[in-house]
């Protein structure tokens, strides 16, 4: 998302992270881009250290044109109620320093906290403008008394760069032939083990002609792909499936996904990028934040629950969609959408749009 970002903007940015790790600026981008660790500002208790920081952003802000949080699935609280909230009181501190501010490409589920919702309330009656990214969400957030909402795409639909040398590492020689990216999201893992589902998709997708590519999308010590994706792979033992055994740039994923036929994902991203690329894709859904891309994709999206035995409806879903390519003309009018929230916000318009 950050890399959305970046390729849809311009002049000097400013990241404000937690830790400088959590994020890798493109090269191409380096030269305008800083980045500030405020590791107190949204998650560190009060403190000295935390008012310190706060004071350090409202410095920030005081000189921006804008302040834009890169909203995803982080401002309802579903995750960490306390950081929504701050995020929210961040975005009306800076409305008080004279900055525009937005939430960027983020989704509102139907069960938000009392105070992710009250503080972002606050910040919409202050000016914050909210950019939802799927016409579920919108609904939900104007039913919550959230101003200011714009419905558009997510911002990934931005996204245009392509790493075509590691893509072609990765596939070889099977260009042409019926290639499957399968991820498997430690998130999930989490709450519902999918080791024995996926590997009776993945087995599936093997005997319907697929070569698989098992693709890991994050990697934190909290939630690690990769080391869940070995695990798929020893236990397939397959020539047709290969393990990426390392997260890839988006312009690389982005590459890889245009060779694919299907993409079966537990990371909303991950189809994101698949249908970005006119490629069809099925997720598993989490927290409901994924139903809205069913209404934007009718025809090449599949949204399926995570839960015991769902190997057998991800495995139709996919044989279901796989021929299908997602229509240019439809694909651009998605993009068109996502673009929206990059524009200035005097020009992109307020209200409940």
């Amino acid at each position: 998302m950050l890399e959305a970002y970046l390729e849809n903007t311009s002049g000097e940015v400013v990241v404000v992270v937690r830790d400088e790790s959590d994020i890798q600026v493109p090269d191409a981008e380096k030269d305008r881009t800083r980045v500030a660790e405020l590791p107190n500002l949204i998650y560190g208790s009060p403190s000295v250290a935390h008012f310190r920081e706060i004071s350090l952003f409202a410095s920030l802000a005081s000189t921006a044109t804008e302040v834009a949080v890169v909203g995803a699935d982080i401002m309802d609280g579903a995750y960490n109620p306390k950081a929504s909230a701050r995020r929210a009181n961040m975005l009306r501190l800076a409305n008080r320093m004279g900055a525009d501010s937005k939430v960027l490409g983020f989704s509102w589920n139907g069960r938000p906290t009392t105070a992710s919702r009250q503080f972002l309330k606050r910040a919409t009656l202050a000016g914050t403008q909210l950019y939802v990214r799927d016409p579920i969400s919108a609904s939900r957030a104007r039913g919550d008394g959230l101003s200011n909402v714009v419905e558009t795409a997510d911002m990934v639909f931005s996204a245009t760069k392509m790493s075509e040398i590691v893509a072609d590492k990765i596939v070889g020689n099977l260009s042409g032939q019926k290639i499957a990216l399968v991820n498997i999201s430690a998130h999930i893992e989490q709450s519902v083990p999918q080791i024995e589902d996926y590997v009776e998709l993945t087995n599936g997708l093997i005997s319907q002609g697929f070569n698989v590519f098992v693709i890991p999308h994050v990697s934190r010590t909290t939630s690690d792909d990769i080391e869940l994706s070995r695990v798929l792979v020893d236990r397939v033992k397959s020539p047709q499936v290969e393990l990426v055994d390392e997260l890839l740039e988006p312009a690389a994923i982005r590459s890889l996904a245009h060779r694919a036929s299907i993409v079966v994902s537990g990371r909303m991203h991950l189809s994101i990028i698949a249908l970005s690329q006119g490629v069809p894709a099925v997720v598993l859904d989490s927290q409901g934040k994924v139903k809205g891309l069913e209404i934007l994709f009718p025809e090449h999206f599949a949204c399926i629950e995570p839960r015991a035995g769902f190997a057998f409806v991800a495995l139709e879903a996919a044989l279901r969609l796989h021929p299908r390519s997602v229509p240019v003309e439809h694909l651009s009018a998605v993009q068109r959408k996502s673009l929206t929230q990059f524009q200035p916000v005097c020009a992109a318009g307020a209200g409940n749009e």
